[in-house]
């Protein structure tokens, strides 16, 4: 028998508590208790919640304030993750107790332009790591994020809190043709993307580039966003963020690490990234494909005004 199973046999693990002086300590039903007190009442009642579940502090007064303008009523944050508007009565009578699939099933997404085959031994895990400033006549990690996507032949696939680069990213976006680009970003990422590619078109337009009329090939990229895990309380949820910084590339290479696809990133802050290879390309492309199923789809030719 599994030890799994074994351990489901057991009962010594009913109702244990465990402390937050051990490891394995994630949820709390009385920080939650108190986080719920902040967000509707302020921080002083968050201090007296503490005081009273007998629990230490463990907020700092950044997070604190950034926790509680993150806070949104569900119904302002399910209109804006997306989820049709308006419960009102009728919605509710209508489907409150029953499982109605062609109300709450939405379609997962599809990777329509294609996916490197999964699921085979990718071979011995190496991993390279670069720092900027690079170290012993090294390159610089923007350089070697640059020919990972020039040297791409099937697919790059971007899951970046924020994108914003030009001179990094206007090789990718005009060598769609060439492979397919999906680019994953946080919720408040989007616009600055969008920037992108509006002063990418400007700039065809006034060098009069045989691209596309939007100036990249759309119809090989693929823009989608979502939010991070967030926390849900009694009185509305509090928003998370996208954190990931990852490029896979044609499915046998990643990079990952603090470095994020900005100027000021590989210029003015200190960074490290890893690329890797071998059977750990495994893992991104998991989470990549999960991190793609539940996220929202950014309709580029609209947003663009591309007809």
């Amino acid at each position: 028998m599994a030890e799994s199973q074994l351990h489901c046999l057991e009962d010594d693990h009913i109702n244990e508590r465990i402390t937050n002086s051990k490891p394995e300590f994630y949820y709390s039903e009385e920080q939650r208790l108190a986080i719920q007190d902040l967000v509707e009442k302020g921080e002083e009642a968050f201090r007296e919640r503490t005081k009273q579940e007998k629990i230490k502090e463990f907020l700092s007064s950044k997070e604190s304030k950034r926790l509680r303008k993150n806070c949104q009523r569900y119904e302002v944050y399910e209109r804006e993750e997306g989820a049709p508007e308006g419960k009102g009565e009728e919605q509710q009578a209508e489907g409150s107790l029953t499982y109605w699939p062609e109300q709450s099933d939405t379609e997962v997404p599809v990777l329509d332009i294609g996916w490197p085959d999964t699921g085979f031994y990718k071979g011995v895990t190496r991993i390279t790591v670069h720092t900027h400033p690079p170290k012993d006549n090294g390159p610089h990690i923007k350089e070697v994020v640059r020919k990972m996507i020039q040297q791409a032949q099937k697919i790059v696939c971007v899951s970046m809190y924020l994108s914003s680069d030009m001179s990094l990213l206007d090789k990718a976006l005009f060598r769609c043709s060439q492979f397919s680009l999906y680019n994953l970003l946080k919720k408040g990422g989007v616009n600055y993307f969008l920037d992108l590619l509006c002063l990418l078109q400007y700039q065809l337009q006034h060098t009069k580039s045989q691209l596309t009329p939007g100036g990249v090939e759309l119809q090989n990229l693929r823009v989608r966003s979502l939010p991070g895990v967030g926390l849900s309380l009694s009185c509305g949820r509090v928003r998370g963020t996208l954190s990931h910084r990852f490029m896979i590339v044609d499915g046998d290479k990643a990079v990952s690490g603090s470095y994020s696809f900005t100027w000021s990133s590989s210029r003015t802050n200190r960074n490290l990234i890893n690329v890797l290879t071998g059977q750990i390309v495994e893992t991104f492309d998991r989470e990549f494909r999960e991190l793609y199923a539940i996220s929202q789809e950014v309709n580029l030719r609209t947003e663009l005004n591309i007809a």
